[in-house]
């Protein structure tokens, strides 16, 4: 999407670029030979399905990195924000679980699913850790459209791989309504597909979906932390602002 104003050059032109550029069918790339890996497509053993990864860290762990790396996303925005802070670092791994990252410590299969979906403090910074980098990238998560008028620093920044692996992770945790946002936000930035990582397609986003019972989305409307007049107060305790993990190749 190298024309979009919302590219690397001219990131504070406005959101014209998103405009418009959602019409393609997701269903046309399916001959492109994309297919949807099933949840928790790796949890086997020699023992049988695992419901659990032997190896992830504890819930207090999974929460003390995700908070750390959200307090230093909601300095990035406070203020003077700066939201170009925030496309920086290495934290996909704690913020946004899948099954397959490239930390084992962090990765999830079903059960390990519903204990951090069911502490509604990790749930609660989950989904705002998905709404500041969504706008980070100049997209609305709530109303599924472009911000109107971009902050500084707001871009995408064609990393595909990021973008692929929160959908994923929104999709294993069930969270419908902010999946099929990023979903149309995918189309809008790759309306003809070809989101990549290396030589890896990551083009199975596109055709995710969650049926009525699986949905657990239980957010709307602006987050409450980002509502005008809203008094930003620190969780607390859990370290510096410079992120949980230090960086490193990948995400």
């Amino acid at each position: 999407f190298p024309s979009s104003k919302l590219g690397t050059r001219g990131s504070l032109r406005g959101a014209e670029g998103l405009k418009g550029r959602v019409k393609s069918n997701p269903n046309l790339l399916l001959a492109a030979g994309a297919a949807v890996r099933p949840k928790f497509f790796n949890d086997q053993s020699l023992r049988g399905p695992r419901r659990r990864n032997p190896n992830r860290a504890s819930l207090e762990r999974m929460k003390q990195v995700q908070l750390v790396q959200l307090e230093a996303f909601r300095q990035s925005t406070a203020h003077d924000a700066d939201w170009s802070r925030i496309h920086s670092g290495h934290y996909d791994w704690f913020m946004f679980p899948i099954e397959d990252g490239s930390k084992d410590a962090y990765n999830v299969f079903e059960d390990d699913v519903d204990e951090l979906r069911s502490d509604p403090e990790w749930a609660e910074r989950y989904r705002e850790s998905v709404w500041l980098v969504s706008r980070a990238w100049g997209w609305d998560l709530d109303l599924a459209a472009a911000v109107e008028p971009l902050q500084r620093g707001m871009r995408w920044t064609f990393w595909d791989v990021r973008l692929a692996k929160m959908i994923r992770s929104l999709w294993l945790f069930g969270y419908k309504l902010e999946m099929e946002s990023l979903q149309k936000f995918a189309r809008t930035v790759k309306p003809e597909g070809g989101l990549r990582y290396a030589r890896i397609n990551l083009d199975e986003v596109y055709y995710m979906a969650l049926a009525p019972s699986e949905d657990r989305s239980h957010f709307g409307g602006v987050h409450p932390r980002y509502k005008p007049g809203a008094v930003p107060v620190s969780d607390g305790g859990a370290g510096g602002a410079n992120g949980a993990e230090p960086e490193g190749n990948g995400c």
